[in-house]
């Protein structure tokens, strides 16, 4: 039950100290979780970023060509 209890809440002895340390999770790390987690939540947000960009390239590309007739 108490490792359990350590798994849960992110708890790590410290031998050397002899005291009980908090992990601590890094903003990178959370980001690696979330998208571990929602795999089709980030495929979609993935793919609209890349559809955007590219539309504004070929917007841009096409504005160009009218600027040069």
């Amino acid at each position: 039950m108490e490792y359990t209890k350590d798994i849960t809440y992110n708890v790590k002895y410290s031998r050397n100290l002899g005291t009980l340390n908090l992990k601590r999770k890094r903003i990178l790390n959370k980001i690696i979780e979330f998208i571990k987690e929602n795999k089709f939540i980030t495929i979609i947000l993935v793919s609209i970023t890349l559809l955007t960009v590219i539309d504004i390239v070929l917007v841009n590309a096409f504005m160009n060509l009218f600027v040069t007739l």
